[in-house]
């Protein structure tokens, strides 16, 4: 008689190891009323429907319970106490709510490591604790922190977006008592950029990056170009960009370009090191868009059929000079570190 062979045993339920900025930990409290846990703190996560793949029903589970998308994950947390269960730690994006009924879990919210162990959590979060302590008790101290010379509000959200996906929190002026502004005087974008970020070392005494960027019009020999942020003088970004409209209406040619130049200066290793990085577009025929800041609205880029505008952050983040000098910077940084 030929011997049956014995089914893998392959895990069933799937959850998200989530932390924010901060190291705090994405966690929802179970109904006292609940069949399963009553009362214990969970993470995000659920049942693996049939024929569906670990990630896929990670990023069902997760955008069903809590309504983030997930960007990215870590490899996978196997448990001991019960081989049918999958942790991912998980970056995400968007901003978490409760999606399911209140029979089943409270609102979720983001809580330091160190009093979600005071509380009543699942058994998978236990084994969590007592196994893989760096998770959650990593000192926040020894997190990597880079500076940028910057006081730009809309444009620090872009640089969170690209660096909380690397681990690397970020600091910019906006985090001193004291508003600093920092004279460019260079001949180009890499000197400016530069400029700011050893202005920003000799303050804070760490590595910082100090960015210059700007919008050239080819029929204007490149102007604005570094003297993008100055030229407007007291206009706004939307008046500025009427008036180069208006200027623009009988020129045939309308190439432009973004540049980006991306300085990184560590005062204590003695390194300094520049990126440049630049793409071309055209110059739309009116204002287009409601999204980013500066020139993005008259920014027409052909590949996309958009301007920079009608961009998401994220699809933004794929194509701009300022994102592709940061992905080189990080990759050479991840290098030397």
């Amino acid at each position: 008689m030929k011997k049956t062979e014995k089914e893998p045993d392959l895990p069933r339920f799937i959850g998200a190891l989530i932390r924010d900025k901060q190291g705090r930990i994405l966690v929802s409290q179970r109904s006292l009323n609940s069949k399963m846990y009553p009362g214990k703190w969970q993470v995000p996560g659920g049942k693996i429907e049939k024929k569906e793949s670990y990630l896929k029903a990670l990023k069902r589970e997760v955008k069903e319970e809590t309504n983030l998308e997930i960007i990215s994950t870590g490899p996978p947390l196997k448990l001991l106490y019960n081989s049918n269960v999958l942790i991912y730690p998980t970056k995400t994006k968007g901003k978490a709510k409760a999606m399911e009924p209140e029979n089943l879990n409270t609102e979720w919210v983001y809580i330091e490591p160190n009093e979600l162990a005071k509380k009543k959590i699942i058994p998978a979060l236990a084994e969590l604790f007592k196994r893989h302590k760096s998770l959650f008790f990593e000192n926040s101290s020894n997190q990597k922190t880079i500076w940028v010379a910057t006081n730009n509000s809309k444009k620090k959200q872009e640089l969170d977006e690209i660096f909380s996906s690397f681990g690397i929190n970020i600091k910019t002026f906006l985090d001193l008592k004291e508003k600093i502004i920092i004279e460019e005087v260079g001949k180009n974008f890499q000197e400016n950029a530069l400029i700011k970020a050893q202005s920003l070392a000799r303050i804070v005494h760490e590595p910082c990056l100090g960015d210059d960027s700007g919008f050239c019009l080819a029929t204007w020999k490149n102007w604005p170009g570094i003297y993008s942020a100055r030229a407007k003088g007291n206009l706004t970004d939307k008046e500025f960009n009427r008036l180069i409209l208006a200027t623009m209406k009988e020129k045939k040619n309308r190439q432009c370009s973004f540049v980006s130049a991306l300085a990184y200066v560590d005062p204590l290793n003695k390194v300094e090191k520049i990126f440049l990085s630049s793409i071309k577009g055209q110059v739309s025929s009116r204002i287009i868009g409601k999204h980013g800041f500066g020139f993005d609205p008259i920014f027409y880029f052909p590949p996309l059929k958009k301007t920079f505008a009608q961009l998401t952050i994220q699809e933004k983040n794929q194509v701009s000079p300022r994102a592709q000098s940061l992905k080189n910077f990080l990759r050479w940084w991840r290098k030397i570190n």
